[in-house]
C-alpha cells in the first residue's frame, strides 16, 4: 500500500528490510489507531462524485464495498473491504474452523451430512458515490459454490423474505432432513432466534412437512 495517499502519509515506501525489520519500522512510524483516524478517508470514498482514485486512498487494491459494524461498542463504523479479503477470510478463517472440526469430530467430517446454515441476504444499499455498503458477514451470494452443502435450497436465501420467514424456511427444510449434521451461524443469537421461531411455529412446520409443502 506504499503508493496510496495513506501509505505516503506514513512512509510505507521507506519501510524496507526483512519481515521483522519492516514490522518494527511500521510500529515506529504508525500510531495505534481507532476508527476516527480513518473516517476522513471513508467519507471521501462515500461522498457523491468520488471516483476510482478515492477507492484506493487506503489500499492499493480498490475498495469494493464498505462493511458496517454492529455498533455494539458505540456508533457503527464503516470498514473498507477489498476483494482479496474474501479469500483471506476463507483460507485463514473458515478452513481453520473446518480443520478443527475434522480433528474433534472426524466421523462428521467424512460423512455426507448436510448443514443448517443460518445466514441472511441483506438488501443492496449504496453510498452516494455508488459504493455498496452493508453488514460485513458472509451472505449466500458470497458462497454459491457451498450452497449444495446446506439443507436450505438456494431459492430460500432471498433478501426479499423477512428474517422471521427465512427462519421458518430454514426450519422447514432442516426438519425434513433426518441426517442433519450440524447448525452453523456467524452469530449465536441467530441460533437462539431459530429455536425460538421453531418453538413458536412448530405446529405449522409439522403440518407443512406432513402435507409435503
Amino acid at each position: 500500500n506504499k503508493g496510496t495517499e495513506y501509505g505516503a502519509r506514513f512512509g510505507f515506501g521507506e519501510m524496507i528490510g526483512t519481515g521483522e525489520e519492516v514490522s518494527e519500522s511500521f510500529r515506529l512510524c504508525h500510531p495505534l489507531t481507532t476508527y476516527p483516524h480513518y473516517k476522513q478517508y471513508i467519507d471521501r470514498m462515500a461522498q457523491s462524485g468520488a471516483g476510482p482514485e478515492e477507492r484506493s486512498l487506503l489500499t492499493a487494491e480498490p475498495v469494493s464495498r464498505l462493511g458496517v459494524t454492529s455498533g455494539t461498542s458505540g456508533q457503527p463504523s464503516m470498514l473498507p473491504v477489498v476483494p482479496a479479503q474474501r479469500s483471506i477470510f476463507f483460507i485463514q478463517g473458515i478452513t481453520v474452523v473446518f480443520d478443527t472440526i475434522s480433528q474433534c469430530f472426524p466421523s462428521f467430517q467424512s460423512s455426507m451430512q448436510r448443514t443448517l446454515k443460518l445466514f441472511f441476504a441483506p438488501p443492496t444499499r449504496t453510498m452516494p458515490s455508488g459504493l455498496p455498503y452493508g453488514p460485513n458477514s458472509s451472505a449466500p451470494a458470497d458462497n454459491k459454490s457451498l450452497l449444495q452443502l446446506y439443507t436450505t435450497p438456494p431459492a430460500a436465501y432471498d433478501s426479499r423474505v423477512s428474517e422471521t420467514d427465512s427462519l421458518y424456511l430454514y426450519a422447514l427444510f432442516a426438519l425434513g432432513d433426518r441426517n442433519l449434521g450440524c447448525i452453523e451461524s456467524n452469530f449465536v443469537s441467530a441460533v437462539l432466534n431459530f429455536f425460538d421461531n421453531l418453538e413458536g411455529r412448530y405446529s405449522s412446520l409439522v403440518s407443512d412437512i406432513a402435507a409435503g409443502r
